[in-house]
């Protein structure tokens, strides 16, 4: 008994021994998990913005920015702080194991590892990467485009990204360079596949967002059928963005573009009518990339006081009487950089509208340049804006408001912001398409739409860019009159062969 004994003892301690090994291995994984997540949150002010407002509402994530782990202090008439406090709501949630709570607002359906379904966090790193690149686009295009006397206008940088990230799949040599300089994807740190990978986990990210909002996207090429393309530029379309392929005929009985208006129409919920004018697509059109996305989502906290007239100073029309919504409820707010800050989350707390309202020592204009003055690609003059939230007890006005801006073409602001030789059509190479080697951009043509009322929002933005052909160089026309006598041959071009040889030097003479 002895002698086994002691075997047997040993063996048992070896189990334990393995046993706690595995523990702290599984521990390990599981530590390196949190600090994984730890790591992503921590990263720069683009990557943690995006991440956010990917997860922000998801179990086992805080997403209050500068907030400070503190004690739950006692409850007021006023706001409630706290770590527990979910972003722009008073609802109480535990990190790890939320509190049941009446009225709870619904999740968004999740996987295991608290992300929307069809998420990974792969895919969150990708399209923070996104985020970093198009986020500086987005202030430097409106920066252009509103830099003129300042009126309604909405665009969404989005739509106008993707259309062109679509269209660099084509690009070659300088072209392609400058095409990804300018949309940012070089300050981001990403490779030219990289971004359309990245691209394609954003696409997929948008479509969890919530079962309540609408968001959609949708990509499509309308190609002339004479022109060949190249299918690595197909295929690619396909894996990484999803595009239909279609063709466009010119004799149409009501114009080329009336199918692809309908398109768009019909992805938009009929809000973006007429994205192509008549005439934006001739016999020297190629094909037309196109990008269009459509959001409706009702507000977390709707707007529940009564809606009444109220005052509105203008820039250029002094006081004016506007329907405005009114509100009293908790909303995470800051005043920071001359600007109040108010978030509206909408439904499932992942999506949000920012109010940025200038203080009385400021104005709009001051808060655009603020705003926009990136300078360069990659330089994120945004997200600040966002940072430092805390909840606030808000009585709360706002107007509602809709703008339905007419197509802008974006031609002139592109090219001031770095992208030329695309619009070249001497150079601008484009042999990824088509091996022809004579396309180009011959426009880029964007239009939004938006409604905010006391429900939510609904927009809706396309963007197209349509891809000339160069036409042939004007020849000069020499005249050539045959009015005096001359000589005529018939010659064989292969044998070197005259078969005839004549004179004609009168018509009276046979």
């Amino acid at each position: 008994m002895a002698y086994c004994g002691v075997p047997t003892l040993t063996c048992v301690i070896m189990l334990l021994l393995l046993a706690a090994l595995y523990a702290e291995v599984s521990s390990s994984i599981d530590d390196n998990g949190v600090l994984e997540s730890e790591h992503i949150n921590k990263r720069s002010v683009g990557d943690a913005g995006t991440l956010n407002a990917i997860s922000r509402g998801l179990p086992g994530r805080n997403t209050n920015r500068g907030q400070t782990r503190t004690r739950r202090p006692p409850t007021s008439n006023n706001i409630t702080r706290g770590p527990r406090t979910r972003p722009g709501s008073g609802s109480q949630v535990n990190a790890r194991r939320p509190r049941p709570e009446s009225g709870r607002r619904p999740r968004p359906e999740s996987n295991n590892d608290g992300l929307p379904a069809g998420v990974n966090r792969q895919m969150l790193r990708r399209a923070a990467k996104i985020h970093n690149a198009s986020t500086p686009f987005a202030a430097r295009l409106f920066q252009i485009v509103a830099n003129r006397p300042l009126s309604n206008i909405v665009i969404s940088p989005l739509s106008v990204h993707t259309a062109l990230t679509m269209t660099m799949l084509g690009a070659k040599g300088k072209t392609e360079k400058e095409m990804f300089a300018t949309l940012g994807f070089k300050a981001a740190g990403l490779r030219n596949k990289m971004s359309h990978q990245a691209y394609k986990a954003l696409l997929a990210s948008l479509q969890n967002v919530n079962i309540k909002i609408k968001l959609s996207t949708a990509n499509a090429v309308y190609v002339k059928p004479s022109i060949p393309l190249e299918n690595s530029f197909r295929q690619g379309l396909v894996q990484w963005y999803n595009a239909s392929f279609d063709s466009f005929q010119l004799d149409h009985p009501r114009g080329p573009e009336n199918p692809i208006n309908s398109w768009v129409s019909n992805v938009t919920s009929n809000k973006i009518q007429n994205l192509l004018p008549a005439g934006s697509i001739t016999p020297l059109t190629a094909l037309v990339l196109i990008n269009a996305i459509y959001f409706k989502a009702p507000w977390a906290k709707p707007f529940t006081g009564v809606t009444r007239p109220g005052e509105f100073r203008s820039l250029a029309d002094g006081v004016q009487m506007i329907d405005t919504m009114t509100t009293v409820n908790t909303y995470r707010y800051a005043d920071h950089h001359n600007t109040e800050v108010i978030e509206l989350l909408y439904e499932g707390d992942r999506l949000a509208m920012y109010i940025l309202l200038p203080n009385a020592s400021s104005n709009i204009t001051s808060l655009q340049q603020k705003l926009t003055n990136s300078g360069r690609p990659g330089h994120n003059t945004i997200d600040p804006f966002f940072e430092n939230l805390r909840p606030e007890y808000l009585r709360l006005f706002l107007p509602k408001f809709k703008i339905d801006n007419n197509a802008v073409n974006l031609n002139e602001p592109l090219k001031e912001m770095g992208i030329v030789e695309a619009f070249n059509d001497k150079k601008a190479n484009f042999t990824g398409i088509s091996s022809r080697g004579d396309l180009y951009i011959n426009s880029v043509l964007h239009k939004a739409f938006i409604d905010v009322n006391e429900n939510g929002t609904e927009a809706a933005a396309a963007t197209a860019v349509i891809i000339g052909i160069r036409s042939a160089l004007p020849r000069q026309t020499r005249e050539v009159k045959v009015d005096r006598p001359f000589m005529f041959v018939i010659r064989d071009n292969v044998l070197k062969e005259i078969l005839f040889l004549g004179a004609f030097v009168s018509s009276g003479q046979q």
